[in-house]
């Protein structure tokens, strides 16, 4: 079956465990609403392509939070609305949500009587508390503490109420709007940035990994004093414990399995899970380069090692790189359901 006869929730499904094309479906089906939703809001046009480029790395980071059970598009339209939001908020020349200023907010005028008319036909079609509500709000220009005090509610609820109109009302506007041209350039760029957060190089995956590396690796030596290494003075480490244990051949094995673990662990946080997955495929190159990287810092630091000796360090270290690898892998799509409660596969 072609990918474009799937519906907006199957495609999301498929985005969520990196298909691309799934993706590049969405994006064709709906980045008009999107744009045209935010130009008739926004201006100048600059900030429109800021906050439409926003929108989808936003709906790309949180792709992961979206339930399957509820449809896409009011999911798409949210993350739109609030990243407008949050642009304008965050603007100096805007003031806060709460007293929204049309002027400083550069949201374009609209006609005040078609407004008025439209607002008075969408009130009649509200049910009871809603209607009185919104009708105080709109026509009689009540304040929240005079309807809640009407309706013999609190304010909070009267808030409330005339939110999730407004948001309706809004919504309704987003989905009836289907012109707006986004500009070529723009959807290649947008679809471009998507492709490599999707796909992220293994070997961008490796420099982060050795960044990462760096730091825990040196830490890490405040407790296991590697061929001797003791930069921090520390008295205890580690490697005395694996060599009463195993002698020095399990100590060796044991100080490679350490030092590429922890750091392979601390990795794991700040990756993705699209760079896990990268990490995952590669993982015998990405902890073989690590190990070997390692082995030559220790030989410039003038630590004298025989071959056997960094033949079981480096054996170590593999080990470690598979076992915390795999557990990062794990833990990460377990992470990720829990959100959610969502079934991601990684494979």
């Amino acid at each position: 079956m072609s990918l474009e006869n799937l519906t907006d929730e199957e495609l999301m499904s498929m985005y969520q465990n990196g298909t691309e094309m799934a993706f590049q479906i969405l994006y064709t089906r709906h980045s008009s609403k999107v744009y045209g939703f935010l130009k008739r809001r926004l201006t100048p046009e600059e900030k429109v392509t800021d906050i439409y480029q926003e929108v989808f790395l936003k709906i790309h980071r949180s792709k992961h939070l979206y339930n399957k059970s509820l449809p896409v598009l009011p999911w798409i339209f949210t993350i739109t609305k609030t990243v407008m939001l949050d642009a304008i908020k965050k603007d100096k020349n805007f003031k806060s949500i709460d007293g929204f200023d049309l002027d400083k907010a550069k949201i374009e005028p609209v006609d005040n009587n078609r407004l008025v008319e439209e607002v008075g036909l969408a009130i009649q079609n509200l049910p009871g508390s809603q209607k009185i509500a919104m009708q105080m709000r709109y026509v009689e220009e009540k304040t929240f503490n005079e309807i809640a005090e009407s309706l013999k509610t609190t304010p909070t609820n009267v808030r409330q109420i005339i939110s999730q109109q407004e948001w309706l009302s809004d919504y309704q506007d987003f989905l009836n709007t289907d012109n707006g041209q986004v500009p070529d350039n723009l959807n290649e760029a947008i679809l471009a940035k998507i492709q490599k957060l999707i796909k992220p190089s293994a070997w961008m995956v490796f420099l982060k990994l050795l960044s990462v590396h760096a730091v825990m690796g040196f830490l890490s030596l405040s407790i296991c004093h590697q061929f001797g290494l003791n930069p921090f003075n520390t008295d205890y480490s580690l490697a005395d414990w694996f060599m009463k244990v195993g002698g020095h051949h399990f100590c060796m094995l044991g100080c490679g399995i350490l030092f590429v673990a922890v750091s392979i662990f601390a990795t794991g946080y700040f990756l993705t899970v699209e760079e896990v997955k990268a990490l995952k495929r590669t993982e015998f190159l990405q902890n073989l380069s690590i190990g070997l990287i390692s082995l030559g810092l220790f030989a410039a630091f003038g630590v004298e090692m025989i071959l056997s000796i960094a033949g079981l360090w480096l054996l170590g270290a593999l080990i470690g790189g598979f076992v915390a690898t795999t557990a990062v892998y794990k833990i990460k799509g377990r992470w990720l359901a829990s959100e959610n409660q969502l079934e991601i596969e990684l494979e």
